[in-house]
């Protein structure tokens, strides 16, 4: 059911009708692993969020970027140097070289949860 839940917002902005759907959800229909993960995955944005700002506001070009891929450091995602412009260019879907908050939580969340599946 948390799947669920995340791939519905993934799909969409929140709006009222995702709140709605969570709502009227019980207790029952979430196993305590999917609340764990749920929560994780929820953690994690809001890391990623404030990393996100500590660099920029609206969006982030490839030198902020630099920045924020030695931060990442920190939480395990090792990207060598001479990847980083390569990187940037694949992260940034529109092509505007600016990356958004959405390229940049997509690309830092996938990489976290595959960090994580090899531990």
């Amino acid at each position: 059911m948390a799947n669920q839940i995340l791939k519905k917002l993934n799909e969409k902005k929140m709006n009222l009708d995702n709140y709605k759907v969570i709502k009227s959800m019980s207790s029952q229909d979430i196993k305590p692993d999917e609340l764990r993960m749920l929560l994780l995955y929820v953690r994690m944005l809001v890391e990623v969020w404030a990393l996100f700002l500590d660099v920029g506001l609206n969006t982030m070009d490839s030198e902020e970027f630099d920045v924020c891929v030695s931060k990442l450091h920190c939480w395990g995602i090792v990207i060598r140097f001479e990847n980083r412009k390569k990187l940037f260019k694949l992260i940034d879907r529109d092509n505007s070289k600016q990356l958004n908050f959405l390229e940049f939580s997509d690309f830092v969340v996938k990489m976290l949860f595959s960090t994580l599946n090899e531990q």
